[in-house]
């Protein structure tokens, strides 16, 4: 039953994160849109590898501010195979925000 009533929705496809030829770009349409699909979203879901390559990247330290800004920090549901949770907290120590890339800059 929780399988049917649930949704996923996925940045990776539903943001265009490319340049676009136009005199409005998608690009930017859809970063303006993103603050409100995630404010629609129950939970942001951030799946940590034991690196913390996620928090290396901006969109995805974006997309956990955004979720932040309409709902705390309740609204990320961390997912991650570390089983001490020192670990855990050692990648978010670890979060650099000025350093973050993108693969289009």
């Amino acid at each position: 039953e929780v399988a049917r009533r649930t949704v996923v929705w996925l940045d990776i496809i539903a943001i265009n994160q490319h340049p676009y030829v136009g005199e409005r770009g998608l690009l930017n349409e859809d970063v303006e849109n993103l603050a409100a699909v995630i404010g629609t979203a129950r939970k942001t879901l951030l799946v940590l590898d034991p690196a913390g390559a996620a928090l290396t990247r901006i969109w995805c330290i974006y997309e956990v501010w955004q979720t932040v800004l309409a709902k705390s920090m309740t609204g990320v549901q961390v997912v991650s195979r570390h089983t001490d949770l020192g670990e855990v907290k050692d990648v978010w120590q670890r979060l650099d925000v000025a350093s973050a890339q993108a693969s289009l800059p």
